[in-house]
């Protein structure tokens, strides 16, 4: 067992709205590949991770604007937004140090919405993603003339 923990790299997933941490977990990636950090791999997966839970925030939108329709026609105007503007962000971080990290706004979203974010029933499939993604051996490094 040790000799496996040896062979492991920790890396942890965050995401966060402003500075409150939404969902924090830490992963291992046995036979992890340095050049994986520059990839365009882990660029993709983090933007369909953020893609994920910006589509679910819009349907999940949507169900609330759906259930609470008599109140936006009662009121003749949407709900007023007290708070400064919230962002999400996504990191993947290794020793404290940030990896790579992506914002995307949460003010298009109602705050019962947006503060109520649930990723659980994802997360498996987004760190065993990572996983791989950080253990692979054949990285892409390289955009067009450009290395990463």
């Amino acid at each position: 067992m040790k000799e496996n923990e040896a062979n492991s790299t920790k890396f942890e997933f965050l995401l966060k709205l402003n500075d409150n941490i939404v969902c924090q977990r830490y992963f291992n990636v046995k036979g992890f590949n340095a050049k994986t950090l520059n990839s365009i791999e882990l660029f993709d997966e983090v933007k369909s991770v953020v893609d994920e839970i910006s589509h679910d925030l819009k349907i999940r939108t949507c169900v609330h604007m759906t259930d609470n329709m008599s109140q936006y026609f009662a009121d003749g105007k949407e709900e007023q937004e007290t708070e400064q503007n919230d962002f999400f962000t996504v990191s993947i971080r290794k020793d404290d140090k940030n990896i790579i990290t992506r914002y995307f706004e949460g003010a298009p979203y109602p705050p019962k919405v947006r503060y109520t974010v649930d990723i659980r029933p994802s997360l498996r499939r987004i760190l065993k993603n990572f996983t791989d993604i950080l253990s692979g051996k054949n990285a892409t490094t390289n955009y067009l003339t450009y290395n990463l």
